[in-house]
């Protein structure tokens, strides 16, 4: 009887090792699962609350209970936080189980991915972890979940509030040398339309800008942010990089070439839906390329003319200097290599100039700079007249510094100033300018088929106001009257004036007017008075017995009568 009993135990033995065996032996086929789409559950705050539907198609002949799940899914590159579920239920081999299970990212990390999340969207996924199951035969053994696809979003971000649309409107800013280092300071200004009907209140935005690829520590603006319903703002978020020399220069010469790629990521913190306490973030995500440029970052200078000297008694032309001084509104210092510039002083234009500078204005310090200044001189008669020390006279300066900087290369401070200087150093310090007056004007008129022709005589005293006597040789001049121009007429005879003497001067001038345009100053002329202009130049060749070679103003406007005046002889 025992020994019956010891072979039925062996027996039954032999049969569960058996089935055991072939138990282990035959691996549960591993199901095949599917992400069919995702669903965001609330508006983001510091975590981005999402669900997922899961199809998971049994490929066994055999049922698995399915006890829970751990996974972690990547979307579109952001990877989730890992979730452990507890599922309790059965894998049917022809029904396929239906899953939604909770999805949990980190906001920061999602911004990206919140800027495409909305309904209809079709994201990428990337799904892992493990299922899992539980047999009454093999207790609890794993399923591996390895999957990669795409899935529609069926709830998005617009089911709760419509995402603004966020545009760069440009990048400005400054650069400061520091030694080892460079502090790069920008102005992020973007336009922020309002694409929900709800107004919104924001109290602050937490970004990172990257520039050139270059990324900024991360930056917080904090401030009141109020956008109607579809209304639309402009925000200038501000933003301090600071970089090694090799980075800095990387990213200036970055700037210089053109084009910048640039992208800004961060978060909008919403604490108000119209006038209702909410607590959300609204993604903020911008990317492309702009331009910078470099050359505005500096601050300009202040630039002012205060004085001019007259260097020597004009020829041909007059040779000035003037006295400008730059005040830096930068606390960078700048190296100034050259500068072209053109002064209009009082009407006058002057000759273009370039000079080589070659010097450092300091940051926040000053520079004074005595540049050369040429007139023509037949230009400047009038403004000769007031060319004495004291006299102050309006300018308009145009023209660029250039500036060679170690990262920003060459760039240019602009010229274009008004204002009034003092002179120095006028035509008083070299000889006192004479005084001309007009008598009077007398003369004849002749006519052809076609024009009308006018001989006057202009009768002048000459005054000479300096101590020394003067020796001229010709005169230079354009007559204007009634507002009829004439010719440059040359007078060629010596003419001698004693120191504080004068003399008195016959200038014959010519004016050839159309004969249908005689009349007016005919009539002009026979009323007995006469308009004029008288302008041009005494050449100095003898001061005191001492040759000289220089020019001395000649300038007097005024009426004057008209003495006779008479058909000439044909």
């Amino acid at each position: 009887m025992k020994t019956k009993s010891i072979v039925f135990s062996l027996i039954i033995f032999s049969i569960l090792t058996t089935s055991c065996k072939s138990c282990k032996e035959k691996a549960f086929e591993q199901p095949t699962i599917e992400v069919t789409g995702y669903s965001l559950k609330e508006l983001p705050g510091e975590y981005t609350y999402l669900e997922i539907d899961m199809l998971v198609h049994n490929n066994d002949d055999r049922e698995a209970h399915i006890k829970n799940v751990e996974y972690q899914v990547e979307i579109e590159g952001i990877t989730s936080e890992t979730e452990t579920e507890t599922i309790d239920k059965d894998i049917l081999t022809d029904t396929p189980l239906e899953l939604t299970l909770p999805l949990t990212l980190l906001t920061n990390d999602a911004i990206k991915l919140l800027a495409k999340l909305d309904a209809g969207e079709l994201l990428n996924y990337h799904a892992t972890g493990t299922f899992h199951v539980d047999d009454p035969i093999i207790k609890l053994f794993d399923l591996a979940i390895d999957v990669s696809g795409t899935a529609d979003v069926e709830a998005g971000f617009e089911d709760f509030y419509e995402k603004p649309e966020i545009t760069l409107e440009n990048i400005n800013g400054t650069y400061k040398d520091n030694g080892n280092t460079y502090t790069f300071d920008f102005d992020i200004t973007t336009g922020i339309q309002n694409t929900d009907t709800r107004g919104i209140t924001a109290d602050k935005v937490e970004y990172t800008v990257t520039v050139a690829g270059k990324e900024s520590e991360p930056q917080t603006y904090t401030s009141e942010i109020i956008i109607s319903g579809n209304g639309s703002i402009s925000l200038t978020l501000p933003m301090s990089m600071i970089l090694n020399s090799a980075d800095g220069e990387t990213l200036a010469n970055a700037v210089n070439s053109g084009s910048v790629q640039y992208s800004v990521e961060g978060k909008i913190h919403v604490i108000k839906i119209d006038e209702t306490t909410s607590d959300f973030i609204l993604p903020l995500y911008i990317t492309g390329t702009t331009e910078i440029d470099l050359r505005n970052f500096f601050t300009q200078p202040t630039i002012e003319i205060t004085g001019y000297t007259l260097l020597e008694l004009p020829g041909d032309y007059t040779n000035l200097t003037i006295d400008m001084t730059l005040t830096n509104n930068d606390t960078r210092s700048a190296y100034i290599t050259d500068v072209n510039y053109q002064v209009d002083i009082d009407g006058v234009m002057s000759q273009t100039e370039n000079e080589l500078i070659n010097q450092t204005l300091t940051g926040s310090g000053t520079l004074d700079l005595t540049l050369p200044l040429t007139l023509l001189t037949d230009d400047a008669v009038e403004l000769l007249t007031r060319l004495d020390a004291g006299e102050t006279l309006p300018y308009h300066a145009t023209g660029i510094f250039h500036i060679n900087d170690p990262i920003l290369e060459l760039f240019d401070f602009p010229i274009d100033i008004t204002g009034n200087a003092i002179i120095d150093v006028g035509f008083d310090d070299f000889y006192q300018q004479p005084e001309t007056t007009v008598n009077s004007f007398s003369g004849t008129y002749t006519s052809t088929y076609t024009t009308v022709t006018f001989n006057l005589m202009v009768d002048c005293t000459v005054q000479n106001m300096d101590s020394r006597a003067v020796d001229i040789d010709q005169v230079e001049y354009i007559v204007t009257v009634e507002g009829v121009v004439s010719n440059t007429h040359f007078y060629n005879t010596p003419i001698f004036i004693a120191g504080n003497g004068s003399i008195n001067l016959n200038l014959p001038v010519t004016l050839t007017v159309p004969i249908a345009q005689s009349s007016s100053l005919i009539s002009a002329l026979s009323d007995g008075y006469a308009d004029y202009i008288v302008e041009g130049t005494f050449h100095a060749v003898q001061v005191d017995g001492g040759a000289v070679d220089f020019v001395l103003p000649l300038y007097d406007e005024g009426t004057a009568p008209v003495t006779s005046f008479s058909p000439g002889k044909k």
